[in-house]
């Protein structure tokens, strides 16, 4: 009877030393919440101030990628700046600029050719 106990009291003992070890405070898994936005979240958008910086002239599209038609050029002379809606930065779509003023409103331009003021 006595080594029964023992072998019961053994178990109880590793079941709670192993238990013990794998809890974790709550305080400790759960994420702490916060109130600042993300980088992606604050520039998809705002409105974002860009100035060519490309030698050569910009076409711009009806979409964003190269397979959206062509709607027209935006010339390298050109001193203004273009106002666009800022996009995620990255590759594909999400590396467009879309103009949101003058006559190519509402179309993408490549981001790589300006930069941004």
């Amino acid at each position: 009877m006595g080594s029964t106990l023992r072998v019961a009291f053994g178990a109880a003992l590793a079941a709670v030393a192993v238990g013990g070890l794998m809890a974790v405070p709550a305080s400790a898994s759960t994420p702490t919440p916060t109130n600042s936005p993300s980088p992606a979240a604050s520039t998809a958008t705002a409105d974002c101030r860009y100035k060519l910086a490309a030698d050569k002239d910009i076409p711009v599209r009806s979409g964003p990628g190269k397979h959206f038609r062509v709607v027209g050029v935006i010339p390298r002379e050109r001193e203004a700046p273009i106002f666009g809606t800022c996009v995620s930065p990255g590759r594909g779509p999400s590396h467009w600029i879309r103009v949101v003023q003058g006559r190519y409103e509402d179309a993408f331009v490549w981001r790589n050719y300006f930069d941004r003021m």
